[in-house]
Order: C-alpha cells, then sequence, then structure tokens
C-alpha cells in the first residue's frame, strides 16, 4: 500500500459533511499517512525502524536530528500531526479535534511533509550522516 493513500482518504473525509467521527478520522488518516511516508523515507536510508510504540517519536527525532532544514521541519509538522490525531482519536471531550477546519488543517499538513520528505531525497546522504552522528552521540551517553 502506498502511504499517500490514506492522505487521499483524509482528504475524502475532511470534505464530507458526515461529522465528528469522518473529521476525527481524517486527523488520523493524514497522520498515519505522513507518518508512513517518513518512516519509508527513513527505512530506504538503511535506518533501522524499531517494532515498538516509540516508533513516532523515534522517526521525528532522526529527522529532526538529520542536519537538514526539511527534514527537521518534516519532524516539527509531524510532531504537531501526532498531537492532533491523539487528540482526535482519544479526547472525545475536545469538541474542536472532531471539527472540519482541524481535519483540513491535518490534511494539507501531511501534504507539507510529503512534500517536505520529497525534498530530503535530493539530500539523502547528508541526511543518512546526519542521522548517524545523532546516533553515534546517543550511544556514547
Amino acid at each position: 500500500m502506498n502511504p499517500d493513500e490514506y492522505i487521499v482518504l483524509a482528504g475524502r473525509l475532511a470534505a464530507s459533511s458526515d461529522g465528528q467521527s469522518s473529521y476525527r478520522s481524517a486527523t488520523s488518516r493524514a497522520y498515519y499517512g505522513a507518518f508512513h511516508i517518513a518512516r519509508d523515507f527513513l527505512y530506504t536510508l538503511g535506518i533501522t525502524i524499531p517494532c515498538t510504540a516509540n516508533v513516532h517519536v523515534f522517526v521525528q527525532r532522526c529527522l529532526n536530528c538529520s542536519a537538514n532544514r526539511s527534514a527537521e521541519l518534516a519532524a516539527s509538522l509531524l510532531g504537531d500531526l501526532h498531537a492532533a490525531r491523539n487528540r482526535a482519536d482519544y479526547q472525545f471531550e475536545d469538541g474542536r479535534a472532531g471539527t472540519q477546519p482541524v481535519a483540513m488543517l491535518s490534511v494539507e499538513t501531511a501534504r507539507e511533509v510529503e512534500t517536505l520528505i520529497a525534498e530530503c531525497v535530493e539530500n539523502n546522504e547528508q541526511i543518512k550522516q546526519g542521522i548517524a552522528e545523532y546516533q553515534r552521540r546517543l550511544s556514547n551517553q
């Protein structure tokens, strides 16, 4: 499956008039589409991706510590999307999380992450080296 399909689905859900369940689902799918695009990019660099709940933070940290501006911005936006996804999926008392504007913003943000990751492909060696240096620093602590 192509992770972009999640973002396409999120766009359809966000554009619907079906209410909170669709809008919350749009935010969730937008996040997972962007997350898998970023994760897949790291995988193509040869980065070992953990199969744990910490994978979400791991992907953000790798991008953020890559010494590449596009990757760092993608990490920041991915963090914002992750927080929005948690609100949409778990905080039903947060009525704003179930609104169309939040869903639409989530889709736009996921598309921006996708664009930034595409820009990263041009600098994949620099990014790979930046992540390797970050991982070396972690292992020396």
